[in-house]
């Protein structure tokens, strides 16, 4: 398959088309369902214990496609594997030449990965302070934010308080979804 439009198409020639991601509940799993019903198809999820196991069936054709996340940049940029959309609002720089899912006309499928320090309750907020100034300066080091780039995560760094209204946005996002894609945990 090259594209999202020919996945929908034989998704609906084939309903069940097998999916791999690496897990029940995670991300990617997410993504997948809330595509197939964006796009009106039915797909077959097929759960592994992690990326790594869900790539090597990939790369050897034991699955046809898969829902997975950065570990699959290196497989792609060696010409193993073919990405045909990524689920962030914007193309990632490091990987311009992939559409989004939005891009691919799959209205409204956005749904970030992100990383976060997070510090116990109580926390003094001098310590919170201080330990969330070094992690923006951290990721503002021109080797520590082109790694992230390279494996398709863009650095943002901020304020605690953007963090913290992201985490609850998502945490809200991830309950409807929950509910509306019927998805439930092992």
């Amino acid at each position: 398959m090259t594209s999202i439009d020919e996945l929908i198409r034989a998704a609906k020639t084939q309903p069940g088309i097998g999916y791999a991601t690496s897990g029940v509940g995670t991300q990617q799993h997410f993504v997948a369902e809330w595509f197939a019903q964006i796009a009106g198809i039915k797909l077959n999820h097929v759960p592994y214990r992690g990326g790594g196991p869900a790539i090597n069936d990939l790369i050897a054709g034991h699955i046809r496609i898969a829902f997975l996340g950065p570990a699959l940049i290196p497989h792609y940029k060696a010409g193993n594997l073919r990405l045909l959309a990524q689920s962030s609002e914007t193309r990632s720089p490091s990987l311009l030449e992939v559409p989004t899912f939005l891009e691919a006309s799959v209205k409204g499928l956005v749904l970030d990965q992100w990383l976060g320090v997070f510090v116990p309750a109580g926390t003094p907020p001098a310590i919170a302070a201080r330990l969330g100034a070094a992690v923006n300066t951290s990721l503002a080091d021109a080797t520590i934010h082109g790694s992230f780039l390279q494996s398709a995560q863009e650095p943002v760094g901020g304020s605690a308080e953007a963090f913290s209204r992201l985490v609850h946005d998502d945490f809200e996002k991830y309950g409807r979804l929950v509910k509306e894609l019927d998805i439930k945990g092992n």
